[in-house]
């Protein structure tokens, strides 16, 4: 609480105005034309900010959203921003000009009434294209995928009402050949914000299954609102016709996805605990775990890439958040570093073989390739990268999967610690290693 947030409140009162209603209707339009921002249309007029104000309600919303952890992670910026623009028009109505600090503090208070009110515990049931077979049920940590004939026999609250609602979902899933749902709780998140943590927890868990799948087979799985390609690919020219099935796990047996899945169960519980880090929204996130999810979930969004020089710029990407490197300079310095520290590699180790591209040749050429894409020096549709996107897709995925499975070590013997830096954590993995 600060004098700042008082006189933002000040500025954000002082430019409310009111309209008494006309008998025109009021649409988006004539709020336009009102000059509202963040309006609240009663029965017999309309109350709203005017622009600078609407500003002013913004930058106080931002504050109190960075100053609670629940509101950071559990609550989506604009909700919160429209329910304290709403909660200030309901206080004052009109202009006033004696506004105190307890009226502030009322404020956050009516805030903090809303939220808990709206962060119930919701299960959420997110429609993915996995396989188009039915195999058996798998979890990476909080989250269960099932195919939807299972979820149709365990379906809850079976009642007219959900029987209506799941003909609708049932056809989302068939118009997008998706015949799976991954299944997660999230508790303490408004309701958009819920949504938006279900969605995100289900894409790291996919994550996850990239690691136990070969390639082309789970390269394309996804959430069916998320990164999917369409089931069936055609492509037509005066002189050929390509017609595929662009389905995900079209070329794998059930019986050795099942399989597949068991014998690396151990790999997806690891980045199970990553995904309840993610979710714990009552307790602060480790600077490492989020690293790691934040990569993983670019990880899966290269994937889904199908343009190579994006792609690549991609896992370079994943590369730099979960090894936390600030510039270009320290990225190709981290790389290496995470080359000897999780893979055991020193720079003049050949990394490819039947070529002379060694640790830090590559660290060099994919930290320049990404830079020269992103700023516009070499072309985007364009390829000219000397990388071949699987190399760096190995390596993202080698560093991702080993940096999981070491935190996990990390934390059953550092559980106290507040020191979770990379630089930290390399040095325990590195002192560790020496050590055997």
């Amino acid at each position: 609480m600060n004098n700042n947030e008082l006189q933002l409140l000040k500025e954000a009162i002082k430019g409310l105005k009111y309209y008494p209603n006309s008998d025109m209707p009021i649409g988006i339009n004539e709020l336009k034309n009102l000059g509202l921002v963040y309006s609240n249309i009663q029965p017999n007029g309309i109350t709203g900010f005017l622009p600078k104000a609407a500003s002013s309600v913004s930058m106080l919303a931002s504050i109190i959203h960075r100053q609670e952890k629940f509101y950071h992670r559990g609550a989506e910026f604009g909700s919160l921003r429209k329910e304290l623009a709403n909660i200030i028009i309901s206080l004052f109505g009109i202009e006033q000009d004696n506004i105190t600090i307890n009226d502030l503090i009322y404020i956050k208070n009516k805030l903090s009434t809303w939220f808990t009110e709206k962060s119930v515990c919701r299960k959420h049931y997110i429609p993915c294209s996995i396989i188009p077979y039915n195999t058996d049920s798998f979890s990476v940590g909080p989250v269960r995928f099932v195919h939807v004939q299972q979820f149709w026999a365990e379906r809850p609250n079976q009642n007219s009402f959900f029987d209506f609602q799941y003909e609708e979902f049932i056809r989302a899933l068939q118009e997008r050949h998706g015949c799976w749902i991954a299944i997660v709780e999230i508790t303490g998140a408004e309701a958009k914000r819920s949504s938006e943590l279900a969605d995100l927890s289900v894409d790291i868990a996919l994550c996850g299954l990239h690691f136990v799948l070969p390639d082309d087979v789970s390269q394309r799985m996804a959430r069916i609102n998320g990164r999917t390609w369409p089931a069936w690919s055609c492509r037509l020219s005066s002189t050929s016709f390509d017609f595929n099935n662009s389905q995900p796990g079209l070329t794998i047996l059930p019986d050795t996805f099942n399989q597949l899945i068991s014998l690396q169960q151990d790999v997806l519980d690891s980045v199970g605990r990553r995904i309840n880090c993610f979710l714990d929204i009552k307790n602060p996130m480790s600077r490492l775990e989020q690293s790691w999810c934040d990569a993983g979930y670019w990880f899966h969004e290269a994937l889904a890439e199908p343009l190579d020089t994006i792609s690549i710029a991609k896992y370079e990407t994943t590369i730099e958040i979960l090894l936390a490197a600030g510039s270009s300079k320290q990225s190709g310095t981290r790389i290496r570093l995470a080359f000897l520290t999780l893979l055991g590699l020193e720079d003049d180790d050949v990394l490819i073989d039947g070529t002379s591209i060694t640790v830090k040749s590559f660290s060099k050429t994919l930290v320049e390739a990404r830079s020269r894409v992103l700023h516009g020096t070499w072309s985007t549709l364009l390829n000219e990268m000397s990388l071949n996107r699987q190399d760096v897709a190995t390596i993202a995925f080698l560093f991702l999967k080993a940096f999981t499975l070491y935190l996990d070590e990390f934390w059953n013997e550092n559980s106290k610690t507040n020191d979770d830096t990379v630089e930290i954590f390399f040095n325990w993995i590195l002192s560790k290693r020496f050590s055997e």
